[in-house]
């Protein structure tokens, strides 16, 4: 009996990337290019006229790419593209947990070459905070349960504080609940969430970030500034004014 080696399967998930109109244009582009022509000199080209178009978001379908900026709401991490011959196709589909790559009747090194032009595409809009948590998704996984578990408790540290301690021990223990519970959101966030894709263009949608982003700077200078003045406050108040024993 003769051992073979196991062939490894032809690489089909994408990494985690945040997606806008232009993008889904271009993956478009590159299955229809994958479809009509072939890796294999050997197959047949596929003529333009023959080839079809189906866009599912969530319930809807469409074949008309223009069709999706008049899709409400413009953002979704629920989408499936797909381009079809008479003999091959190829598809892109998207969920909350993961991004693949689909095609039939493509030969191995079509598969192979538009699986890395697209895994190109996504690792050049992948989102840092999500692609570092999908690639260690154990070690993500378990410092989930680290942080949810260090919140357990840190929310009954106060109390103890307020109760056998003195100032600024209660508001520190608050501050670092605070923070332990926005990064528990990240971490959920990041975790539940893998690509999302914006029905904008990517300028139009910059804008918007910019604008946002000027809106919310202040409000979250604003709240650490409050949280480092209290703890001075109360730093101020234990060791300056409290009465000496």
């Amino acid at each position: 009996m003769t051992i073979h080696r196991k062939e490894e399967p032809d690489p089909t998930e994408l990494p985690p990337a945040r997606l806008y109109f232009d993008d889904v244009k271009e993956i478009l582009h590159l299955l229809r290019e994958a479809v009509k022509e072939p890796a294999d000199a050997q197959q047949p080209t596929t003529a333009d006229e023959t080839l079809t178009t189906r866009i599912e978001v969530r319930d809807q379908v469409t074949d008309d790419l223009n069709d999706l900026p008049k899709i409400h709401p413009a953002v979704t991490r629920d989408l499936f593209l797909e381009i079809r011959g008479d003999m091959r196709n190829a598809s892109v589909r998207i969920t909350e947990t993961y991004a693949s790559l689909y095609t039939f009747a493509l030969t191995q090194n079509g598969h192979l070459g538009l699986f890395h032009q697209l895994d190109a595409l996504f690792q050049s809009k992948a989102s840092a905070w999500r692609k570092l948590l999908h690639s260690h998704r154990a070690a993500s996984n378990q410092l989930y349960g680290a942080a949810t578990a260090l919140l357990l408790v840190l929310m009954g540290a106060p109390f103890l504080l307020i109760r056998y301690s003195h100032p600024p021990w209660p508001t520190v223990a608050i501050g670092l609940l605070a923070l332990n519970a926005l990064f528990l959101i990240a971490l959920r966030v990041g975790l539940r969430t893998h690509t999302v894709v914006s029905f904008r263009p990517r300028s139009e949608a910059s804008a918007l970030r910019r604008e946002h982003t000027w809106k919310i700077l202040p409000l979250l200078i604003s709240a650490v500034l409050a949280i480092l003045g209290t703890l001075l406050v109360q730093y101020v108040i234990h060791t300056i004014w409290s009465p000496k024993p």
